[in-house]
């Protein structure tokens, strides 16, 4: 959904951002960030150095609050954990303002 959502907003006459999009100067480039980080720890610490280049759209759990989760719903084992940015949540991160 977020690439679909990337080329709608194109096609729509949004530009991207050149400071905030492209990577490594290549055009037309986003690399979005990850939906989820799962931490095999006891609790997560807001503190810690990694934690100032997340970005707010991903969802931070602990493992074992997934498991019970996944348990508690019956998900299979295949389940991915994924995730997809909005397009308000594109046009703030990598567009330049209409």
């Amino acid at each position: 959904r977020t690439m679909l959502h990337t080329a709608v907003l194109m096609l729509n006459g949004y530009k991207l951002d050149p400071n905030k999009a492209n990577a490594d100067g290549l055009v037309n480039n986003i690399i979005a960030p990850m939906p989820y980080i799962i931490l095999n720890e006891e609790k997560i610490d807001p503190n810690a150095p990694w934690m100032k280049n997340i970005k707010p759209t991903t969802k931070i759990r602990l493992l074992k609050d997934v498991i019970v989760e996944g348990k508690a719903k019956q998900y299979p084992d295949s389940r991915c954990a994924d995730g997809w940015l909005t397009s308000k949540e594109l046009r703030d991160m990598y567009y330049l303002k209409k």
